[in-house]
């Protein structure tokens, strides 16, 4: 499907988009956020760009390689969506969904993940610098390899992750976090 056909479907009301192929698109300054539904969809290689895309359905979606920019994902499911090597540079993800989602080898700054829901989720060999995850869930979290820098994870659970074998750079705030090993933060 082309960008302008899924643009003007929804635009005349259509929200199911459920295995659509939209690979590659260039999507900017473009509000969403209207129950859509794009569970399994591929936006392998898409740029999205100044776009509110808040409460989007994307579980099991394949989103490989994708750039976002000034990107609001608050309040989406992501669970279980494929986001190996994207780029997000000032997106806010917060109370969102990403149960078992593969962000192996991503590239972030400026991201915000407050309150968002990441167990089981793959982070290795990422880089992530200015990161809010205050009070979220990392519990059973792959870390290893992950360059992190300016990350607060105040409150957070990181019970069961493999935060020991990332590479914790400047002002990491781990402030009454739970840690891997179940303990709070001292």
């Amino acid at each position: 499907m082309i960008l302008n056909e899924f643009l003007t479907l929804y635009r005349n009301g259509q929200r199911d988009f459920s295995g659509v192929n939209l690979e590659g698109i260039e999507l900017t300054h473009a509000v969403l956020n209207d129950n859509l539904n794009l569970s399994g969809a591929n936006l392998s290689r898409a740029i999205i760009y100044k776009a509110n895309l808040t409460k989007v359905n994307l579980r099991g979606a394949i989103l490989r390689g994708v750039e976002f920019e000034e990107i609001d994902l608050s309040n989406c499911c992501l669970q279980g969506a494929d986001l190996q090597n994207s780029f997000f540079l000032s997106v806010s993800i917060n109370f969102s969904n990403l149960r078992g989602a593969d962000l192996s080898q991503i590239r972030a700054a400026q991201i915000s993940l407050f309150e968002a829901d990441l167990s089981d989720v793959n982070l290795s060999q990422s880089l992530i610098e200015e990161g809010d995850l205050r009070r979220s869930n990392l519990s059973r979290v792959n870390f290893i390899n992950a360059s992190l820098s300016y990350i607060d994870f105040s409150e957070a659970n990181l019970s069961g992750s493999s935060i020991d074998y990332a590479e914790l750079g400047e002002e990491v705030n781990f402030s009454r976090a739970i840690m891997t090993n179940g303990t709070p933060y001292n």
